[in-house]
């Protein structure tokens, strides 16, 4: 995180680990803009076994009810590989790439959570180059 925090500093902008929360929780990574403006990180990788519940169960719950979160949050989920996959996705199945993970985690939220919530996946497989903007 210290080099991240390095460049955001630039923009002004800070970034924290492990930041505490209400009901003694802690998200993985906060983002804050000046006085008024935090965005909580959730982070997890492919293999955690809370995948699928991450956004339901904490990132929406315990930390987009900060009020500086204005009920926005960001899901970060590093795809090592469907090899990698603990738990069957609730559809039934094991998404074989990251682009088809990130359509399986969006699925799961309502309208209204879409709209506040960005799910991001990272690619780290060794046979990885899946970005965003382009085709796995």
């Amino acid at each position: 995180l210290s080099g991240l925090a390095t460049v955001l500093e630039r923009y002004q902008v800070d970034a924290q680990p492990e930041v505490q929360y209400a009901d003694d929780r802690r998200a993985d990574i906060r983002i804050s803009y000046g006085s008024s403006l935090a965005i909580s990180i959730e982070i997890k990788k492919n293999s955690h076994v809370g995948l699928w519940r991450g956004i339901t169960e904490q990132l929406v719950p315990k930390y987009t009810r900060d009020p500086k979160s204005d009920g926005y949050g960001i899901y970060l989920v590093f795809w090592f590989g469907a090899e990698y996959m603990k738990v069957v996705s609730p559809d039934g199945g094991i998404p074989q790439g990251p682009k088809e993970l990130k359509v399986l985690l969006e699925r799961r939220l309502d309208l209204e959570t879409s709209k506040r919530i960005h799910v991001v996946i990272i690619d780290v497989a060794r046979s990885g180059r899946f970005s965003e903007n382009e085709s796995p």
